[in-house]
């Protein structure tokens, strides 16, 4: 009898392993992520065409602050939920260019402030998104509850620092870092602040950090890689 032929395995027993990954593979699919940052999105369109008051002393008719509305909701939802949200470049392109569109219809329904600076917001929630991307597949896992507390300080911390800063603080005006980054996009869609180029100074110290541990794990795989070949 002819014995049965042995399956070859393509893979070389001499062939190193694949380089080691710092983070668990998320999955690839966008559908959800994409769905839940539109919705919210959505969430944030009703609440300004219905007019609903925010505070209990409101003064200006909401759907004007309809843009700064959508900021808040971009900045603050990719701030809590970018380890889930942001797991690929896939999910981070589709993010970021899902929000230019909702801007252009807050400002519809807001003062409708020009285009040019309705594209300068999309830049800044867009480098936002990409800059919570790169810290989500720079970190490890058990890392990004750490990444979330801070991204967390950057905007809700911030704003809620310049209003106590507003309300008990003196008249001095608070350093443009210690605002953070929703309170620099708040800026940025203020016509008499953003003209001034250091509106945008939170949210690229924020980007180079980002880039720097980008940077880093890339230097950490390959030296790991390297002493993986060594020992083979």
């Amino acid at each position: 009898m002819i014995a049965p032929a042995t399956k070859i395995s393509a893979v070389s027993p001499t062939s190193p392993p694949p380089p080691p990954s710092l983070s668990s593979p998320p999955s690839t699919s966008i559908s959800g992520a994409l769905l839940l940052w539109l919705l919210l999105q959505l969430l944030a369109l009703l609440v300004a065409a219905a007019r609903a008051p925010l505070s209990a002393k409101a003064i200006t008719p909401t759907d004007s602050l309809a843009v700064d509305e959508m900021l808040f909701v971009q900045i603050v939802s990719a701030a809590l939920l970018f380890p889930w949200m942001l797991g690929t470049w896939g999910r981070a392109v589709a993010t970021a260019l899902a929000a230019g569109p909702m801007l252009q219809l807050a400002a519809t329904l807001g003062s409708q402030p020009p285009i040019a600076r309705v594209l300068v917001l999309w830049g800044y929630v867009a480098t936002w998104v990409m800059t919570l991307a790169i810290v989500r597949i720079s970190l490890r896992v058990r890392w990004l509850g750490f990444a979330v507390a801070i991204a967390s300080l950057l905007t809700l911390g911030g704003a809620a620092l310049a209003y106590l800063h507003a309300e008990f603080g003196p008249k001095s005006s608070l350093p443009l870092a210690a605002r953070g980054v929703l309170c620099a996009a708040f800026d940025v869609a203020d016509p008499d602040a953003a003209g001034h180029i250091t509106v945008f100074s939170p949210l690229l110290a924020t980007f180079a950090i980002a880039l720097t541990l980008l940077s880093l794990r890339r230097r950490l795989l390959s030296w790991k890689w390297s002493e993986v070949a060594k020992t083979r």
